[in-house]
């Protein structure tokens, strides 16, 4: 698999933007309560438990840059949250547990409403239209509304004003996509996605003579058509926010198979596997707006749709969690990661050392690291290591810190994008020094080295992606980081070498380097 190569002018800073003392009550199904950024990327809304009220939830909304945190409401009807598109609205609910309702708050405390609310069954969704004038939800089973008005299973859409209850996508239509009959489909689940401007869905049904399919349809209803039939479990599901495609996890039938994360066109066609036997845990994975990358959110992989490779955006470091030091915001993966519309802002959980998630925020070159070191002037002299220690080379790297106080720069290779523990060997992961020692030149110049950068013998010949990492902290405690991809770097079994070519023209000669 191709992997993307940040270039030395990209970098990805990371912040830890909570303080939080109450832990998320996050639930692993989809569209559940982990945190969710707004497709602007300027705020993020998120679940806590009550500390005073056993059973409730605080829905909560932060700016991206750790300001204006604010608890919007402590309710009973915890599980599901969403947030508009730009940051002003939010929308929550009880998935299931009684009172089973949707609501919409402000994001600025000024205004709550419920906007629905049923007497049995589930919620699936809510999502925000991207004007706001509307929720999308689901209702998986027939029940009643909580005035005994009767609701059939179904897509439906209603104004965040409160009117207009409006049902989108009903069995009967769902049933003549799949070939079926109503009573064969018998309940509607597993997610729901929108597009921006709310032209167009995607869902799932449950329940079928060959087990769970997704559907996609136009935002009034029309169009219903199937992406993907015959599916024993399907995780999670997306749709980008200009509707032209489709993103999903999936487990085919007949058991047991390996699951599958697919993208296709909107129609169903061009379906292109972006991985298979991986990421299998019903967390978000979600597609930016023009469709092209797809956060797979708990792996901590951006995918390019085309198929063509994936950036990994975060990798466990050398012992991780150093003697001393606080645990880390850096880790093989993004868990219960979202991000902006454009895929250049996600935020993401990571544990501190109380056991309490955290909500990070990762930039993708952003135009200021702020409390995060600056990483630069990336190096490895040589540019290769041979295999069963025969040589070593010498990692540098510049880091200059932001207003946070640096404890740790260190660095690991990956191999096929992930890190390299996974090749059946290993090279080079550890801390460099700027302490005279482990080949630096010179103590406290900002420059720090390391010269035992060397490869195990069972290590896979080949390229290798170095990723040097910087880790602080700031007064107040939190925690912030930056990492920098660096290229090129090879383990080698035999070093390369030089030769000279004397042409036939006096004077002349051609030096060559052979691997």
């Amino acid at each position: 698999t191709e992997i993307y190569t940040l270039s030395l002018h990209d970098a990805l800073p990371i912040y830890e933007i909570t303080s939080l003392t109450a832990k998320a009550p996050l639930y692993n199904v989809q569209n559940g309560t982990v945190p969710v950024i707004s497709r602007n990327g300027n705020r993020i809304a998120f679940e806590t438990a009550d500390p005073t009220v056993s059973g409730n939830a605080d829905v909560n909304v932060i700016n991206a840059d750790g300001s204006g945190q604010r608890q919007l409401v402590s309710t009973s009807s915890g599980g599901l949250i969403d947030i508009s598109d730009d940051g002003t609205l939010v929308a929550y609910g009880a998935n299931c547990c009684r009172p089973i309702q949707v609501a919409v708050a402000a994001a600025d405390g000024s205004s709550n409403r419920t906007l629905v609310s049923l007497q049995g069954g589930y919620f699936i969704g809510p999502r925000i239209s991207g004007d706001n004038s509307k929720v999308f939800f689901g209702v998986d089973r027939d029940t009643s509304l909580a005035d005994n008005t009767p609701v059939t299973r179904g897509i439906y859409s209603i104004n965040t004003n409160g009117t207009g209850l409006h049902q989108i996508v009903t069995a009967a239509s769902a049933a003549a996509a799949l070939g079926l009959t109503v009573a064969q489909v018998p309940y509607f689940a597993n997610g729901l996605d929108r597009s921006s401007d709310g032209t167009r869905i995607v869902f799932g049904v449950l329940g079928t003579p060959t087990g769970i399919a997704l559907l996609a349809a136009n935002g009034d209803g029309t169009q219903v058509h199937a992406i993907v039939k015959n599916v024993q479990f399907l995780d999670d599901l997306s749709i980008s926010g200009d509707g032209t495609k489709i993103a999903y996890n999936m487990r085919p039938n007949p058991f047991p198979q390996p699951n599958q994360i697919v993208v296709t066109n909107f129609d169903g066609s061009g379906a292109v596997t972006l991985a298979t036997n991986f990421n299998d845990d019903g967390y978000p994975m979600q597609l930016t707006s023009d469709g092209s990358q797809l956060l797979v959110g708990s792996a901590g992989r951006l995918y390019r749709t085309d198929g063509s490779g994936f950036l990994l955006l975060g990798a466990n470091g050398p012992g991780t969690e150093i003697t001393g030091d606080p645990p880390a915001i850096l880790y093989t993966g993004t868990f219960a990661g979202t991000m902006n519309a454009a895929g250049n802002r996600i935020e993401y959980l990571a544990n501190d050392a109380n056991n309490v998630s955290q909500i990070i925020v990762m930039d993708v070159n952003p135009a200021s690291t702020g409390a995060a070191p600056v990483i630069s002037n990336p190096g490895v002299t040589p540019d290769f290591v041979l295999i069963n220690n025969q040589s070593s080379a010498t990692e540098t790297v510049t880091v200059t810190p932001g207003t946070a106080a640096l404890y740790r720069v260190s660095s690991l290779t990956l191999v096929a994008g992930v890190p390299d523990t996974g090749s059946g060997g290993t090279v080079f992961e550890g801390v460099l020094y700027d302490d005279g020692t482990h080949g630096d030149a010179a103590k406290g110049d900002g420059t720090f080295t390391n010269n035992g950068v060397t490869a195990d013998a069972i290590a896979a010949l080949g390229t290798r992606i170095i990723m040097f990492r910087a880790e602080a902290k700031s007064s107040d405690g939190k925690r912030h980081a930056s990492e920098l991809q660096f290229s090129p770097f090879s383990v080698l079994k035999t070093a390369p070498y030089t030769y000279t070519v004397t042409a036939s023209t006096a004077g002349v000669t051609d030096r060559k380097s052979v691997v």
